[in-house]
């Protein structure tokens, strides 16, 4: 896929889970075994619709919906421990990979994502995109997780450039909406053709 910014354009964000790392069938199998300890079958069409949410929020959702009490924390430290377990499995998504490799050097580039900063350090070091990028946004930066606004609006700022001169690469609906909202042009990586592949020297192992 190709993909080249406008003459607005002064900055490129990227989420992370799923947008620019297949991390999502990790997340969804570390969800699965901590709540399947606690006797609660977790369908992939739940996960699915939870998708872009941050752990907390994903916590909060399940208690609602199975009638229970979980510690929002607690339940996510146990799944953060789960997924990083299985880190190593976690690939780039080729062609939004490939666009963040072509950019960088040349145009400030952030991430933003809903995961703890923890997970999200553990992650791009594992995959080697941490040296690409100028500043990380998660939700233990901003008072409001996606699809509320903040976390790319807080990234903006890191980079210093003006909101609506930032293009985001999103992959969840809480997402785009939250980058819209912050006044910011969106790429729907869902809409992209899968491509193989990452050309970008500093992933590969």
């Amino acid at each position: 896929m190709s993909f080249t910014p406008d003459d607005r354009t002064r900055a490129l964000i990227f989420d992370l889970d799923g947008t620019l790392l297949d991390t999502m069938p990790i997340h969804f199998e570390a969800w699965r075994e901590i709540l399947r300890n606690e006797g609660i079958p977790l369908e992939k069409e739940l996960f699915q619709q939870l998708g872009g949410l941050s752990s907390v929020a994903i916590v909060d959702a399940l208690n609602q919906r199975f009638s229970r009490s979980f510690s929002p924390m607690a339940l996510a430290v146990a799944k953060d421990r789960a997924y990083l377990q299985k880190i190593k499995e976690v690939k780039p998504i080729g062609g939004v990979a490939r666009i963040l490799c072509r950019y960088a050097g040349e145009l400030p580039i952030g991430i933003a994502t809903n995961e703890c900063r923890a997970v999200t350090s553990v992650t791009l070091r594992s995959t080697g995109f941490a040296s690409l990028v100028q500043t990380v946004v998660t939700s233990d930066d901003v008072d409001h997780a996606k699809p509320a606004p903040d976390i790319f609006l807080e990234c903006a700022r890191r980079l210093g450039v003006d909101p609506v001169r930032c293009h985001v690469f999103e992959d969840s609906d809480s997402g785009l909406q939250a980058a819209r909202d912050a006044g910011m042009s969106v790429s729907d990586v869902r809409l992209f053709p899968q491509e193989e592949g990452i050309g970008c020297p500093q992933t590969e192992e």
